[in-house]
Protein backbone atom coordinates (compact mmCIF):
# COMPACT_ATOMS: atom_id res chain seq x y z
CA UNK A 1 0.00 0.00 0.00
CA UNK A 2 3.05 2.39 0.59
CA UNK A 3 3.89 2.46 -2.86
CA UNK A 4 0.84 2.50 -4.27
CA UNK A 5 -0.58 5.15 -6.47
CA UNK A 6 -1.76 8.22 -4.47
CA UNK A 7 -5.43 8.01 -5.25
CA UNK A 8 -7.57 6.89 -1.90
CA UNK A 9 -9.16 4.34 -4.04
CA UNK A 10 -6.09 2.59 -5.04
CA UNK A 11 -5.30 2.64 -1.63
CA UNK A 12 -8.52 1.25 -0.03
CA UNK A 13 -7.96 -1.73 -2.80
CA UNK A 14 -4.46 -2.37 -1.98
CA UNK A 15 -4.90 -2.07 1.40
CA UNK A 16 -7.54 -4.49 1.30
CA UNK A 17 -5.59 -7.06 -0.89
CA UNK A 18 -2.47 -7.01 0.95
CA UNK A 19 -4.14 -7.74 4.43
CA UNK A 20 -5.83 -10.27 2.76
CA UNK A 21 -2.61 -12.58 1.98
CA UNK A 22 -1.69 -13.20 5.79
CA UNK A 23 -5.28 -13.67 6.80
CA UNK A 24 -5.82 -16.40 4.19
CA UNK A 25 -2.90 -18.27 5.00
CA UNK A 26 -4.11 -17.58 8.57
CA UNK A 27 -7.41 -18.69 8.41
CA UNK A 28 -9.98 -21.75 8.64
CA UNK A 29 -13.40 -22.55 7.74
CA UNK A 30 -15.38 -19.50 7.19
CA UNK A 31 -13.05 -16.88 8.94
CA UNK A 32 -12.01 -15.69 5.07
CA UNK A 33 -16.12 -14.98 4.05
CA UNK A 34 -16.20 -13.01 7.32
CA UNK A 35 -13.02 -11.06 6.22
CA UNK A 36 -14.23 -10.21 2.71
CA UNK A 37 -17.66 -8.89 3.69
CA UNK A 38 -16.53 -6.89 6.40
CA UNK A 39 -14.28 -5.32 3.48
CA UNK A 40 -17.32 -4.77 1.72
CA UNK A 41 -19.20 -3.30 4.47
CA UNK A 42 -16.44 -1.29 4.94
CA UNK A 43 -16.61 0.31 1.00
CA UNK A 44 -20.24 0.53 1.95
CA UNK A 45 -19.24 2.94 4.61
CA UNK A 46 -16.88 4.67 2.67
CA UNK A 47 -19.65 5.59 0.07
CA UNK A 48 -22.28 6.27 2.19
CA UNK A 49 -19.98 8.95 4.18
CA UNK A 50 -18.85 10.09 0.64
CA UNK A 51 -22.53 11.18 -0.48
CA UNK A 52 -23.12 12.52 3.31
CA UNK A 53 -20.26 14.92 2.23
CA UNK A 54 -21.90 15.90 -1.10
CA UNK A 55 -25.17 17.11 0.98
CA UNK A 56 -24.13 18.20 3.79
CA UNK A 57 -22.16 21.57 4.65
CA UNK A 58 -19.12 22.44 6.94
CA UNK A 59 -20.75 24.10 10.17
CA UNK A 60 -19.28 23.50 13.15
CA UNK A 61 -21.93 22.06 14.97
CA UNK A 62 -22.54 19.35 11.85
CA UNK A 63 -18.67 18.83 12.34
CA UNK A 64 -19.02 17.81 16.15
CA UNK A 65 -21.32 15.45 15.60
CA UNK A 66 -20.05 13.90 12.93
CA UNK A 67 -16.84 13.59 14.45
CA UNK A 68 -18.53 11.51 17.20
CA UNK A 69 -20.95 9.55 14.66
CA UNK A 70 -17.83 8.27 12.77
CA UNK A 71 -16.10 7.30 16.24
CA UNK A 72 -19.27 5.70 17.14
CA UNK A 73 -19.22 3.27 13.76
CA UNK A 74 -15.33 2.91 14.32
CA UNK A 75 -15.62 1.21 17.94
CA UNK A 76 -18.49 -0.55 16.16
CA UNK A 77 -16.45 -1.78 13.36
CA UNK A 78 -13.42 -2.53 15.78
CA UNK A 79 -16.01 -4.88 17.35
CA UNK A 80 -17.15 -6.18 15.13
CA UNK A 81 -13.54 -7.15 14.04
CA UNK A 82 -12.43 -8.84 16.77
CA UNK A 83 -15.51 -10.83 17.75
CA UNK A 84 -16.45 -11.92 14.25
CA UNK A 85 -14.61 -15.06 14.19
CA UNK A 86 -14.59 -16.14 18.13
CA UNK A 87 -16.57 -16.38 20.84
CA UNK A 88 -17.80 -13.46 22.76
CA UNK A 89 -17.80 -15.43 25.44
CA UNK A 90 -14.39 -16.18 26.00
CA UNK A 91 -11.14 -15.00 24.45
CA UNK A 92 -9.23 -18.63 24.05
CA UNK A 93 -12.19 -19.33 21.76
CA UNK A 94 -9.84 -18.25 18.74
CA UNK A 95 -8.31 -21.63 17.00
CA UNK A 96 -4.56 -22.17 17.47
CA UNK A 97 -4.77 -24.79 14.65
CA UNK A 98 -4.76 -21.41 12.28
CA UNK A 99 -1.16 -21.14 12.86
CA UNK A 100 -0.20 -24.99 12.20
CA UNK A 101 0.77 -23.63 8.38
CA UNK A 102 3.56 -21.98 9.81
CA UNK A 103 4.37 -24.29 12.54
CA UNK A 104 4.50 -27.94 12.44
CA UNK A 105 6.33 -28.24 16.24
CA UNK A 106 4.17 -26.66 19.35
CA UNK A 107 6.05 -23.37 20.02
CA UNK A 108 3.27 -21.40 22.06
CA UNK A 109 4.87 -17.97 21.77
CA UNK A 110 5.73 -18.11 18.04
CA UNK A 111 1.51 -19.53 18.07
CA UNK A 112 0.32 -16.85 20.07
CA UNK A 113 2.47 -14.11 17.88
CA UNK A 114 0.78 -15.40 14.94
CA UNK A 115 -2.73 -15.62 16.38
CA UNK A 116 -2.30 -11.89 17.36
CA UNK A 117 -1.06 -10.98 14.25
CA UNK A 118 -4.16 -12.75 12.74
CA UNK A 119 -7.10 -11.09 15.12
CA UNK A 120 -5.44 -7.36 14.26
CA UNK A 121 -5.58 -7.55 10.13
CA UNK A 122 -9.00 -6.78 10.48
CA UNK A 123 -8.26 -3.85 12.86
CA UNK A 124 -5.95 -2.41 10.54
CA UNK A 125 -8.01 -2.41 7.50
CA UNK A 126 -11.04 -0.85 9.30
CA UNK A 127 -8.91 2.09 11.12
CA UNK A 128 -7.25 2.76 7.21
CA UNK A 129 -11.36 3.21 6.00
CA UNK A 130 -11.57 5.37 8.93
CA UNK A 131 -8.80 7.85 8.55
CA UNK A 132 -9.87 7.73 4.73
CA UNK A 133 -12.81 9.26 6.03
CA UNK A 134 -12.18 11.74 8.77
CA UNK A 135 -9.99 13.47 5.90
CA UNK A 136 -12.46 13.01 3.14
CA UNK A 137 -14.42 15.54 5.85
CA UNK A 138 -11.34 17.61 6.65
CA UNK A 139 -11.81 17.21 10.20
CA UNK A 140 -8.74 16.59 12.79
CA UNK A 141 -7.49 13.16 13.08
CA UNK A 142 -6.42 13.63 16.44
CA UNK A 143 -9.78 14.54 17.85
CA UNK A 144 -11.78 11.61 16.45
CA UNK A 145 -8.61 9.81 17.80
CA UNK A 146 -9.41 10.83 21.31
CA UNK A 147 -13.38 10.63 20.99
CA UNK A 148 -12.64 7.50 20.54
CA UNK A 149 -10.68 6.90 23.10
CA UNK A 150 -12.92 8.14 25.44
CA UNK A 151 -16.16 5.70 24.21
CA UNK A 152 -12.94 2.91 25.39
CA UNK A 153 -13.16 4.47 28.61
CA UNK A 154 -16.41 4.79 29.51
CA UNK A 155 -16.81 1.15 28.06
CA UNK A 156 -13.99 -0.24 30.11
CA UNK A 157 -15.68 1.84 33.42
CA UNK A 158 -18.67 -0.17 32.55
CA UNK A 159 -17.27 -3.44 32.49
CA UNK A 160 -14.90 -2.65 35.46
CA UNK A 161 -18.50 -2.06 37.63
CA UNK A 162 -19.73 -5.63 35.87
CA UNK A 163 -16.87 -7.66 36.91
CA UNK A 164 -18.20 -10.40 39.13
CA UNK A 165 -16.33 -12.29 41.57
CA UNK A 166 -19.03 -14.70 43.01
CA UNK A 167 -21.40 -17.29 40.96
CA UNK A 168 -19.78 -19.51 37.71
CA UNK A 169 -16.71 -20.02 36.97
CA UNK A 170 -18.09 -19.15 33.36
CA UNK A 171 -19.96 -16.08 34.69
CA UNK A 172 -16.27 -15.04 36.60
CA UNK A 173 -14.92 -15.65 33.60
CA UNK A 174 -16.97 -13.59 30.80
CA UNK A 175 -16.99 -10.59 32.93
CA UNK A 176 -13.40 -10.29 33.51
CA UNK A 177 -13.01 -11.20 29.27
CA UNK A 178 -15.44 -8.37 28.82
CA UNK A 179 -13.07 -5.71 30.61
CA UNK A 180 -9.87 -7.30 30.11
CA UNK A 181 -10.76 -6.81 26.15
CA UNK A 182 -12.11 -2.89 26.65
CA UNK A 183 -8.21 -2.21 28.43
CA UNK A 184 -6.74 -3.55 25.58
CA UNK A 185 -8.69 -1.58 23.22
CA UNK A 186 -7.41 1.20 24.23
CA UNK A 187 -4.15 0.19 24.22
CA UNK A 188 -3.49 -1.10 20.86
CA UNK A 189 -5.27 2.44 19.42
CA UNK A 190 -2.09 4.28 19.26
CA UNK A 191 -0.73 1.67 17.26
CA UNK A 192 -3.79 1.07 14.99
CA UNK A 193 -3.26 4.73 14.04
CA UNK A 194 0.39 4.54 13.66
CA UNK A 195 0.38 1.47 11.36
CA UNK A 196 -2.74 2.92 9.25
CA UNK A 197 -1.21 6.05 8.59
CA UNK A 198 1.93 4.44 7.33
CA UNK A 199 0.10 2.53 4.98
CA UNK A 200 -1.57 5.62 3.90
CA UNK A 201 1.65 7.56 3.43
CA UNK A 202 2.01 10.73 1.41
CA UNK A 203 -2.13 9.88 0.11
CA UNK A 204 -3.96 12.09 2.71
CA UNK A 205 -3.14 15.04 1.39
CA UNK A 206 -4.85 14.65 -2.28
CA UNK A 207 -8.24 13.38 -0.74
CA UNK A 208 -10.38 15.66 -1.86
CA UNK A 209 -14.12 14.53 -3.16
CA UNK A 210 -15.68 18.23 -3.52
CA UNK A 211 -17.17 18.36 -6.86
CA UNK A 212 -16.67 21.88 -6.89
CA UNK A 213 -13.12 22.32 -5.94
CA UNK A 214 -12.72 19.28 -8.70
CA UNK A 215 -14.36 21.50 -10.87
CA UNK A 216 -11.90 24.71 -10.48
Amino acid sequence: PIFTPKSFGYKVTSSFLSLSLPYILLSINFEVLFYCMLGIIQVFWLLIEIKNKEKKGSHKEVSKQTDIRLSLFYVMFCCISFFGTGNVASISSFEISSTYRFVTVFNPFLMGALLLFKIFIPFIFVCVLFIIIIHLYRHHQVVCYLIVIIIYDLMTINFFFLVRDEGSWKDIGISISHFIVSNVYILIQLALFTVSNIFLYNSLSTINIDKHQKRT
